[in-house]
């Protein structure tokens, strides 16, 4: 298993940097994207079609630099600690992960299927939560927009750790483009949807935990990934 080592003095630049980008550069992001908007409601309905045009293009743009900034601050933040590890009852979490999923995709659609009596981890909370929110944002993105999207969690013990398998049914990923996908702002196109930082993030927590996180097929060959990432057993269960 992947373990990330970073001396104290990599990680306190990560800090620095998270912040700098969280305040120091955000706040400049914002302020362009508030004056931006003031600008164009005090013109009005008198802006020609390509005024309009310029418009909407300055907001979505700033829009999306916020986005990335915001990422780069929490991978940073990820970059900066080492995560606090805590008994965990991962089907809480899940549970708690679906809600939270079904709230964001708007329509409710998004369905989670886990197995009965996780095994119990030691693992960060909140970083599992960014974790699964990422993987299943990522899942109800990547779908043909005729379905909903499902996601199967399940488990798998050996050698001390729990092995985590994530398998959605969108519409894949092609083997050539698995390693990228997890780095920093990588989309497989510029039309996709959001940012690129979902997985980096993921990875991110994945490698903090000791692991790794693969994206392989699903296991049964039907469309869709399967994202796998583990994590250390409670020695006390």
């Amino acid at each position: 298993m992947a373990k990330r080592n970073l001396d104290p003095c990599t990680r306190s630049a990560f800090g620095e940097l998270g912040n700098a980008l969280r305040h120091d550069l955000g706040a400049p992001v914002r302020h362009v994207s508030s004056f931006a908007g003031l600008l164009a409601r005090s013109l009005g309905d008198n802006l020609s079609a390509d005024q309009e045009k310029c418009a909407s293009l300055l907001n979505g743009a700033v829009g999306r630099l916020d986005l990335m900034v915001a990422a780069m601050g929490k991978y940073c933040e990820l970059l900066s600690a080492e995560p606090d590890l805590e008994p965990l009852d991962l089907g809480q979490v899940l549970e708690e992960a679906q809600e939270r999923w079904r709230f964001r995709t708007e329509r409710g659609s998004g369905h989670m299927r886990w197995e009965e009596n996780f095994p119990r981890v030691l693992a960060s909370g909140s970083q599992m939560q960014l974790l699964l929110a990422a993987l299943l944002d990522n899942s109800s993105t990547y779908i043909d927009s005729d379905r909903d999207s499902i996601v199967r969690v399940e488990s798998k013990v050996g050698g001390g750790r729990c092995e985590i398998v994530v398998s959605d049914n969108g519409v894949g990923l092609a083997p050539k483009y698995r390693d990228r996908a997890t780095k920093l702002f990588w989309k497989l196109s510029s039309d996709s949807p959001g940012v690129g930082a979902g997985l980096s993030i993921a990875r991110c927590v994945a490698e903090a935990h000791g692991g790794q996180l693969e994206i392989g097929d699903r296991a049964d060959g039907e469309d869709g990934i399967s994202i796998r990432f583990s994590l250390l057993m409670d020695p006390t269960q």
